[in-house]
């Protein structure tokens, strides 16, 4: 939800359309199961199918409600693994910027779990926002610029300026 909100948000003061991606899959399981696994297997793969369904439906009540609203938006369902099928997909689209949220997981639960927006971001050919708490209507206020004076430092910079309040402050940090 953090991560719509900053798109949309980000789409109209750009004047951009915004495309509301799904990506999720069913795993599939090996055929030569052993019979006391089978039944657990379907009964995880039954339960799995009924979770995606409803954040399909999810999704196509999310498109609905922010219709109308500001920018053009569109939906998609892609069947994969997110970290993998969202760069592939804004390239695709031939999308300039991907958002997606983050939980913010950290120590064993992320190392074991591994972030979808690290990848995604490691993965993008794109610029990549990944957001955490509530969009700024107006543009954001109170920005931190990392740099290292490389050319893709200054391309990323370039690429923020635009989101920014009109009354902006800017911190400008080299680090080495």
């Amino acid at each position: 939800e953090h991560a719509i909100a900053h798109a949309v948000e980000l789409a109209r003061h750009d004047g951009a359309k915004g495309v509301l991606a799904r990506v999720d899959c069913v795993p599939e399981f090996p055929a030569n199961l052993q019979s006391s696994s089978q039944e657990a297997v379907i009964s995880y793969t039954q339960e799995l199918k009924r979770r995606l369904a409803a954040d399909r439906i999810t999704l196509g009540e999310l498109h609905q409600r922010l219709s109308g609203r500001g920018p053009e938006l569109s939906q998609i369902i892609v069947d994969g693994f997110p970290d993998e099928e969202l760069p592939k997909l804004a390239a695709k689209l031939e999308a300039e910027l991907i958002v997606v949220g983050s939980r913010g997981r950290t120590g064993l639960r992320r190392w074991l779990l591994g972030s979808v927006a690290e990848h995604v971001v490691r993965r993008a050919e794109q610029s990549v926002l990944v957001a955490r708490g509530d969009a700024v209507p107006g543009g954001y206020r109170r920005v931190v610029f990392g740099t290292d004076f490389s050319p893709l430092a200054t391309a990323a910079i370039t690429r923020a300026l635009p989101m920014l309040a009109t009354d902006a402050r800017i911190d400008l940090v080299h680090g080495w």
